[in-house]
């Protein structure tokens, strides 16, 4: 995803993205995929360790969104999700 790399092709301001959107994205790209193999892996079990952790990234995220949403990268961001094809 374009907003973890160190660059910002998606924007004309120079240097790297906000840490905090940096997380977001990331967290997004790993929630999605464990979420994918709960869903279409039968072969993969989850241990209650496993679940909580994976629900505290997605706090950490929230809390870190917070930091960030309004700016114009968290902007640029939530565009690119929308119109992103796969």
């Amino acid at each position: 995803m374009a907003f973890t790399r160190s660059t910002r092709p998606w924007t004309a301001a120079p240097g790297r993205p906000p840490k905090g959107l940096v997380q977001v994205a990331e967290t997004f790209v790993s929630l999605q995929e464990e979420r994918h193999a709960a869903d279409y892996d039968i072969g993969r079990n989850f241990i209650r360790t496993e679940a909580l952790a994976l629900v505290a990234e997605a706090k950490d995220a929230f809390r870190a969104w917070d930091a960030v949403k309004g700016s114009v990268e968290a902007d640029a961001f939530l565009v690119a999700l929308l119109t992103k094809r796969r």
